[in-house]
């Protein structure tokens, strides 16, 4: 039963691709750009497990291969059926081109402001940060603005290239260069290569060629097991990090992995072992409280408020002596199931609806600002798979807040 779900996955992910390579155009919506995600961070996980199945509880493999299908099945259906759901309608204004340049030079500068914050907090800890905490959180929340300056001052660039404006885009571009070479990160390294494919798409027309959009797929495929040694040595000589990285054999070891070694599916097999066992599914609850936990400030309003608004949920219970490696995601087929069981494809269902419009109305009205929410969806759909699902809707809550402050105070007067 295990292989009928593999090849069925394997099967839906081929045809999504060889539709993209037919039409490089569509790499850009939902369910093309999905099975992109779910080949590269996926298709190998699922190789080594069904290779090695001891690095899963004992008939695990049938679930997760079956998560497998259902999340990019009922993602790709739900492109074409699922209903609509219209955000982004209040972002749809005519803007002011003058306006809209001073949002892009207040965001970049908030985005510096607040880097410096960071830089400061981390570097008086005495302590290895690990994971973002206390008022870390809330500087690197209003950081994130600078992601929206960075495609402002790119279409101001393809508009018009000249030195302001490409000064401008180089400026707001730095920081997430940083986060690239200097830490290997792999959402800023999406968020830049998108933010200019998506550019050059609605402002030149621009599609990736198939040769592009092929060797893309592989390259990333390569590069994520070899992330972990570039992050060793970045910090220190990324030039020397980046010389000294053999992808051929980072791959080769990659599908070597012994007992003691993890994946982020194996965990993900054992977060559904542990939800089959118990029984006790949270039912959307990991969303609310994911909410909280991102926007309730304890430091403001108090630890003992914020905690009476989370609605209780239990902790993951691994079975057989299980415990779940500091660092790697459980990735959001098991979070999905941690919500609903087997039905936890219902959030990719919803999803497609959700980038149909989004989609749609970033191209029929050419609005910056919608484009730009396009952008950072795609970003949090990536992480919606390899992290969870529960990231998607506080990833997307401020940037919407922030685009809808730009399109208010940007809005072109129009003469009645």
């Amino acid at each position: 039963m295990s292989e009928l779900f593999l090849y069925l996955f394997y099967f839906l992910c081929g045809g999504l691709f060889l539709k993209t390579v037919i039409e490089p155009r569509l790499i850009f919506e939902y369910p093309y750009f999905l099975a992109g995600i779910f080949i590269i961070f996926l298709v190998p996980q699922t190789i080594i497990l069904y290779n090695q199945p001891y690095l899963v509880p004992n008939s695990n493999l049938v679930p997760i291969f079956s998560m497998c299908f259902l999340c990019l099945g009922m993602g790709a259906l739900g492109y074409y059926v699922a209903p609509l759901i219209k955000l982004g309608n209040n972002l749809n204004v005519p803007l002011n081109l003058h306006k809209l340049k001073i949002v892009g030079i207040i965001y970049m500068a908030l985005g510096y402001f607040f880097l410096f914050l960071i830089n400061r907090e981390i570097g008086n800890s005495d302590e290895e940060v690990t994971q973002l905490s206390g008022s870390v959180t809330i500087y690197f929340m209003f950081f994130n603005v600078i992601y929206i300056a960075f495609p402002i001052f790119l279409y101001f660039s393809f508009r018009k290239p000249n030195f302001v404006n490409i000064l401008l885009t180089v400026l707001s571009a730095l920081p997430t260069l940083n986060l690239i070479i200097f830490a290997g990160r792999r959402e800023p390294t999406a968020l830049f290569v998108l933010s200019i494919a998506l550019t050059m798409f609605y402002q030149r027309g621009f599609v990736p060629p198939r040769a592009a959009i092929i060797g893309i797929i592989v390259f990333a495929m390569l590069i994520i097991p070899a992330i972990g040694d570039y992050r060793e040595k970045a910090e220190e000589d990324p030039w020397l990090a980046l010389t000294s990285l053999d992808l051929q054999e980072s791959f080769k070891n990659y599908f070597k992995v012994e007992e003691n070694e993890v994946l982020e599916l194996a965990v993900a097999a054992h977060v559904l072992d542990s939800y089959s066992f118990h029984g006790e599914y949270t039912f959307g609850a990991s969303y609310w409280n994911e909410m909280v936990f991102r926007y309730v400030p304890g430091q403001l309003l108090g630890t003992d408020f914020k905690e009476s608004l989370y609605i209780g949920e239990r902790t993951v219970v691994y079975r057989n002596g299980y415990q779940r490696p500091p660092g790697l995601t459980i990735t959001g087929l098991a979070d999905s199931f941690q919500q609903f069981s087997y039905f936890g494809f219902i959030f990719f269902f919803f999803l497609g609806g959700f980038f149909r419009y989004l989609w749609r109305i970033s191209q029929t009205e050419g609005n910056l600002l919608v484009q730009i929410l396009y952008m950072l969806c795609v970003i949090q759909a990536l992480l919606s798979v390899t992290h969870s699902t529960v990231v998607f809707l506080p990833g997307i809550f401020f940037s919407f807040i922030a685009l809808w402050g730009a399109a208010l105070y940007a809005k072109a007067e129009t003469e009645e």
